[in-house]
């Protein structure tokens, strides 16, 4: 048997640890891991780290690990390794790498916005006591004092997060001289951005087994079509909405243009939402 290495084992050991090795190495593979394999992986993962914390590779994958890991668990834990494994691998490579720049900025946004949300969410249950006979409560005062409070940090962080999207913009512009959207923009012109995409990337109906290749990187994932259907579509949402939010920070009016639409679409969105404001 030629299989894992299996020939040369000389033990029970040896056996078992050749088929942990392969079956690590399938995991790692996957594009979709359950959360019993992101922590496992993390756990192997976490020793050869601390062993040296500056390796590239290592570091992008624990970062990818704990994304994942807050994808599904929604919790801070989560978000916060995201964010610090994200911060130190953009350390490591002394901010040269623009996707993981972009990557950083995005999570720290997901943490605002989660910080956003939470506030809002308890301000409204405020409000829904008070409306609902609360007012008239005892300690009704000191809950409408704790609710003006919470609506002034609320502000005070939204506030906090559109001038951090407006630095994070600057900050692009300056790492990535090239972008002539951002750069434009920063130099207050009006700018009109259209995304081209393909249907395929809309729908995603493939089926069976396909292997995709990146363009841009030759990066390549042979997976199971309909295993990762529900994660690539909801990805690449995030990815749109990420872009269209990091273009509206900067004023930059953006459209979406898929390949089997009719090709004045974007034209009419632009102009005929300036038709209408004008009116």
């Amino acid at each position: 048997m030629k299989s894992g290495g299996w020939e040369q084992a000389s033990s029970y050991r040896d056996i078992m640890k050749n088929k942990d090795e392969a079956v690590s190495l399938e995991q790692q593979a996957r594009v979709v891991r359950s959360l019993d394999m992101i922590e496992q992986q993390l756990a192997e993962f976490m020793p050869q780290w601390e062993a040296d914390q500056q390796q590239v590779d290592l570091s992008r994958r624990i970062a990818k690990l704990w994304e994942e890991r807050y994808e599904q668990m929604q919790d801070d834990e989560s978000l916060e390794g995201a964010i610090w494994y994200a911060d130190h691998l953009n350390t490591v490579l002394k901010n040269s790498d623009p996707a993981i720049a972009r990557k950083l900025s995005d999570l720290r946004l997901k943490r605002a916005d989660a910080g956003i949300k939470k506030l809002e969410e308890e301000s409204k249950q405020i409000e829904d006591w008070l409306a609902n006979g609360g007012d008239a409560h005892d300690e009704a005062p000191k809950y409408r004092e704790h609710l003006s409070e919470m609506q002034r940090r609320l502000a005070d962080y939204k506030a906090e997060r559109s001038q951090g999207l407006i630095e994070e913009s600057k900050r692009r512009v300056e790492r990535n001289p090239t972008d002539l959207a951002l750069r434009f923009a920063a130099a207050r012109r009006e700018v009109l951005t259209v995304q081209m995409l393909g249907a395929d990337e809309r729908d995603f109906p493939f089926a069976g087994g396909h292997r995709f290749v990146d363009p841009e990187s030759d990066a390549e994932r042979r997976v199971e079509a309909g295993a990762v259907r529900d994660d690539f579509l909801a990805r690449f949402a995030t990815a749109r909405a990420n872009l269209a939010r990091r273009f509206a920070a900067a004023g930059i009016r953006h459209a979406e243009y898929f390949l089997d639409a009719p090709p004045d679409r974007p034209l009419a969105q632009f102009f005929g939402a300036a038709e209408r404001s004008a009116a």
